[in-house]
C-alpha cells in the first residue's frame, strides 16, 4: 500500500492580497498634487476682487482722513482755549515812551487856540492861547484806562496809515475851504513816532463834512476823553 502525504495548502494561497499599500500610495500623491496646486497658483484676479481691493482702500483713507480732522480740530480747541485764557494786558502795560499831543490854531474867527500834552504816567498839560477860559499852563491828570483808550483811538483810527499832512488838495482834500483852523496831532510810542497836520479846511461833500473823517474823529475824541471843555468855556 502506497501513502502520499499531503499537506493543507495555507489559507491564503490561491487568493490575491487586497493592494491596500498602492491605493493608500495613489490617493496620498493626489492629494499632495492638489495641495501643491492650490499652493502655487494664484486665485484670480476678476472685476469683484479689484472692487472690493478699492473698497477696502478707500474706507481705509476715510478713516485717516477722519483721524487727521479730529486731530486738527483737538489743536484748534486747544489754541483757542489758550488764547482766550490768556489775560488782557492791563492798564499799567502802557510803554514809558508814550506822549500824545494834540495842538489846534485860531481861525478866521473864535476859534479857541490851546496844545494838550499827555504823558505815560498819565499826566496831562494843557497850554491855552486864545479864545480860552484857562490861558497859561494847566495840569491835570487822567487814569490809566482813560490813556489806554487814547491809545486805542489811535490804533483805530489807522493812524501811522495816514498821510503826514493834509492841508490841500495836493494832499488828497477833495476839497479846499478858507478860513477854517488847523489841528496838529502826534504820538510817540515804542520808540515809533508821527505827526500830522490837518487843515480843517480840508474837506468833502460840498463842505459838509471835514476830511478825513477818521482822523477828525480821532481829534474830537481827545478832547472828550481829556475833558478840554472845562479849560474853554
Amino acid at each position: 500500500m502506497h501513502w502520499t502525504l499531503r499537506t493543507a495548502a495555507p489559507p491564503w494561497r490561491g487568493r490575491r492580497a487586497a493592494p491596500t499599500t498602492s491605493i493608500s500610495r495613489s490617493v496620498a500623491s493626489s492629494f499632495l498634487c492638489s495641495q501643491t496646486e492650490s499652493t502655487s497658483t494664484p486665485a484670480p484676479v476678476t472685476p469683484h476682487t479689484v472692487r472690493r481691493f478699492d473698497q477696502n482702500r478707500d474706507i481705509k483713507m476715510i478713516r485717516l482722513q477722519r483721524t487727521l480732522l479730529s486731530l486738527a480740530l483737538l489743536v484748534t480747541i486747544s489754541a483757542c482755549r489758550s488764547l482766550s485764557s490768556t489775560p488782557s494786558p492791563e492798564p499799567q502795560d502802557i510803554p514809558p515812551d508814550t506822549i500824545i499831543t494834540l495842538e489846534r490854531t485860531i481861525c478866521f474867527g473864535t476859534c479857541p487856540a490851546y496844545k494838550l500834552t499827555i504823558s505815560a504816567d498819565g499826566a496831562v498839560v494843557f497850554t491855552g492861547e486864545d479864545y480860552v477860559r484857562e490861558k497859561g499852563t494847566v495840569h491835570s491828570n487822567i487814569s490809566k484806562e482813560q490813556l489806554k483808550q487814547l491809545i486805542s483811538e489811535f490804533t483805530k483810527s489807522q493812524y501811522f496809515s495816514l498821510r503826514d499832512s493834509y492841508i490841500s488838495e495836493e494832499d488828497g482834500c477833495p476839497e479846499s475851504w478858507t478860513d477854517s483852523p488847523t489841528v496838529t496831532t502826534s504820538i510817540r510810542i515804542n520808540g515809533q513816532y508821527k505827526s500830522i497836520v490837518h487843515y480843517l479846511g480840508c474837506q468833502e461833500n460840498n463842505g459838509e463834512s471835514v476830511f478825513p473823517k477818521e482822523l477828525k474823529d480821532l481829534e474830537d475824541t481827545i478832547d472828550e476823553i481829556i475833558g478840554t471843555r472845562k479849560w474853554i468855556q
